[in-house]
């Protein structure tokens, strides 16, 4: 595998799992997240609304954030070349 930071060529058992910190610091600081959230959101909002419901939108659209923020942050590794949060996958 190899890093999307570095580009190095990386065997898939050199990867290590990040501290909790690290985990959230990259989440966040990832466009991707803040995307998502925003669609999930505005979705979840259209959709209340078009039933009646006022604010069960934000409460489904933040569920579902958090369940997927939760599952991007057990995807990442850190890399043992240049120390980089990554998900190796992406």
């Amino acid at each position: 595998m190899t890093c999307p930071k570095c580009g190095a060529g990386v065997e898939t058992s050199e990867w290590t799992a990040p501290t909790r910190g690290a985990m959230a610091k990259a989440v966040l600081t990832d466009w991707r997240t803040w995307a998502l959230a925003f669609g999930v959101m505005l979705l979840s909002g259209l959709i209340a609304s078009l039933l009646g419901f006022r604010t069960s939108g934000g409460v489904g659209g933040g569920a579902a954030i958090g369940m997927l923020v939760a599952i991007r942050m057990t995807r990442l590794r850190v890399c043992p070349k240049c120390a980089a949060v990554v998900d190796p996958a992406s």
